[in-house]
């Protein structure tokens, strides 16, 4: 079972574009250092000052995750492997939804940063709390319990990179409204799953609904890092590995420590309260 309902529009007045163009004019595109009319203009979604946003094809949501993994946004690579998945499916004759789906699946994320990600997330046992032996699992044998999304659904970029996020993110009105209209219901669908932010921002994208009661701030499970690997000191902050007096040398590494102090104490709580046996893949909730 899938629902489409909060991006379907999108998708709609979308796709017929994505299929009309080429495959070497999108990957140009969406690559491209400076404007491109095809990513800013015919796909294009949104812009304020240096930051501007365009369609890729993020709309799936699999209405049977248990867990809601958000990250920030997607960058261009994942941008430009959604859309080739999507505009080959589509020129293969399958429907729509198939097609978004494929296209979400493939652009999720992938190589280094599960194997981080899970790291991440055993040291804060939240394995236990889904009844994993690892939350490596989420990324094969368990994938069907997981929801991949970002905070900004659609690709946002900064001077035409990829955008890492800045403390006035929801000052931005264009980032504010994706927040709120995209996220906000896509959470809504899975209202019962657990939702882990990776990194800050996405953290504070999730933390601002839950102040407006859109989402159960019981079930967010956030302080971890983004798993993007280029943060080592703060990773081995977050892992435990740098301790003591050496925490304060590493930059954003006190803050890193709360955060993580305050998830280990959630989590612990939380499996207090609930003991989980372990649940193998397939296995009924």
């Amino acid at each position: 079972m899938t629902d489409m309902t909060a991006g379907t529009r999108n998708l709609e007045r979308f796709a017929s574009r994505i299929c009309e163009a080429s495959e070497a004019d999108l990957r140009a595109a969406i690559y491209a250092d400076g404007p491109a009319p095809l990513r800013d203009t015919t796909l294009g979604l949104a812009a304020d000052g240096p930051y501007r946003a365009f369609y890729a094809p993020f709309d799936w949501i699999n209405t049977q995750a248990d867990v809601v993994i958000v990250g920030l946004t997607p960058g261009r690579q994942q941008a430009l492997d959604a859309v080739l998945v999507l505009r080959q499916a589509l020129l293969q004759g399958q429907t729509l939804e198939q097609a978004a789906a494929l296209a979400k699946y493939s652009a999720s994320f992938k190589g280094g940063m599960r194997k981080l990600g899970a790291q991440l997330m055993d040291h804060f046992h939240i394995h236990q709390l889904l009844g994993l032996v690892t939350t490596a699992e989420l990324f094969g044998s368990a994938q069907g319990r997981v929801h991949a999304t970002s905070a900004l659904r659609y690709p946002v970029l900064r001077h035409h990179g990829n955008y890492s996020g800045h403390a006035g993110m929801l000052d931005v009105p264009f980032m504010r409204e994706m927040v709120e209209t995209c996220l906000a219901p896509e959470l809504a669908v899975l209202k019962n799953a657990w939702v882990i932010p990776f990194g800050t921002y996405a953290h504070r994208a999730v933390q601002h609904l839950a102040n407006r009661g859109l989402v159960d701030e019981g079930r967010i499970l956030g302080g971890i890092l983004h798993p993007g690997g280029q943060q080592w000191n703060r990773y081995k902050v977050q892992l435990g590995m740098t301790t003591g007096a050496a925490i304060a040398n590493v930059k954003g590494g006190l803050e890193v420590e709360r955060r993580s102090r305050e998830l280990h104490l959630k989590v612990q709580a939380l499996l207090q309260q609930t003991p989980v046996a372990v649940r193998r893949p397939g296995a009924a909730a």
